[in-house]
């Protein structure tokens, strides 16, 4: 069973900076999962529910918007709780950006119990090829049912990305009216292929909190996806969290067992009309060679272009800026496993296109991209 808290919140975050495909392409994302689970809260109460979550996520360039909502059935009980979050960022030079984002949500319960949450942040962001920062703060409002309370927060954080996955670090400092003083530490990690998703985290809470309201100060979770076929997956997750200060919450342990059903849409789509895969026409060459140990060289010539920007499963579909070299030419060295990738190019904030002289791969959405293949060598 699933609650609101600002954890919940920052973990879809990290989990965003590092997804980016969907900040990088007009696309609906829906998925719903039915599972069963296990909690523990405040290891004193036992609770088995059955669980419904659907999410919808919607994206165009520059902004995005997501909601979700679980409703779970417990023996004698109900409980349901939601979110909502929109998100617009600005690029402000080459390696810049600005972000703000407003969040609400909150959770309803049999037994007459409600909690509610409304939060606004703003962040400056600095990303290179394969990692970034951010730093910011806001302000809002949280409910325990009773009371409405002043939220501050400031955070800072950083992420990076290899071949192998990738990582998120975050420091999130929260003052709840003058009473309450803390600070999270989160640690999120992140592996995605076409079979299968792996998602781990840890956290730390620091600072001093309300002493009868102190549990314990590190947490942790893991929880994985395995695609059985397109669109259909098994989710499996165990793991602890803490306490909510803002919303009376208890800390718990669970474990849950599901299906998750999932479907990507790109807009002005037709669902039933075959589209050829699209080819980057104003490219005139493509070119990938090694670098160094595990690197990569990506080259395409555009002369005509302003910008050109690369994605693919080794940036786990996050845009990254290639850089102008001159006589038409734009580059970018970023770390590549051997073996096969999924590639995109886009020309001035345009569509994704295939790579001139990949072969095309049609998803089962109808969404195209380049097949590039980096060659195994020989060690000794």
């Amino acid at each position: 069973m699933t609650k609101l808290t600002l954890g919940t919140l920052w973990r879809a975050y990290a989990l965003l900076l590092i997804s980016g495909r969907i900040g990088a392409a007009q696309e609906t994302r829906v998925s719903l999962d039915v599972g069963s689970s296990m909690v523990r809260y405040a290891d004193s109460i036992n609770a088995n529910s059955i669980a419904v979550t659907p999410r919808i996520s919607i994206a165009v360039p520059r902004a995005s918007l997501a909601a979700s909502g679980t409703f779970a059935r417990l023996a004698e009980a109900w409980s349901n709780s939601g979110s909502v979050q929109a998100v617009v960022s600005t690029s402000v030079g080459r390696r810049f950006s600005t972000e703000v984002a407003g969040s609400a949500g909150g959770s309803s319960h049999s037994d007459g119990a409600r909690t509610g949450q409304t939060i606004a942040l703003g962040r400056l962001h600095v990303s290179r090829t394969a990692s970034g920062a951010w730093g910011g703060g806001g302000f809002g409002r949280t409910w325990d049912g009773t009371l409405w309370r002043n939220l501050l927060q400031g955070t800072v954080g950083g992420w990076m990305m290899s071949s192998i996955g990738s990582a998120v670090v975050s420091l999130a400092h929260s003052a709840v009216d003058d009473t309450i003083r803390y600070t999270d530490a989160l640690v999120t990690l992140q592996r995605a292929t076409q079979r299968f998703e792996l998602v781990g985290s840890l956290g730390a809470r620091i600072g001093d909190p309300v002493p009868s309201l102190v549990t314990d100060r590190a947490w942790g979770s893991v929880s994985g996806v395995i695609w059985i076929r397109p669109g259909i997956g098994a989710v499996a997750s165990a793991g602890t969290y803490p306490i909510d200060f803002t919303q009376g919450f208890p800390g718990g342990r669970f474990l849950s067992l599901g299906v998750r059903i999932t479907g990507v849409r790109g807009t002005g789509a037709s669902p039933d009309a075959p589209r050829e895969p699209a080819v980057a026409e104003e490219a005139r060459e493509f070119e990938v060679r090694a670098a160094s140990a595990g690197r990569q060289r990506i080259r395409v010539n555009a002369p005509s272009v302003r910008s050109a920007e690369l994605m693919g499963d080794f940036t786990n579909w996050r845009a990254i800026p290639m850089s102008a070299e001159g006589n038409g030419w734009w580059s970018v060295t970023v770390p590549i496993a051997e073996g096969t990738h999924e590639v995109n190019l886009r020309f001035n904030g345009g569509p994704w296109r295939v790579p001139p002289g990949l072969t095309p791969l049609r998803d089962e959405f109808g969404d195209s991209s380049g097949l590039l293949t980096i060659p195994w060598t020989s060690r000794r």
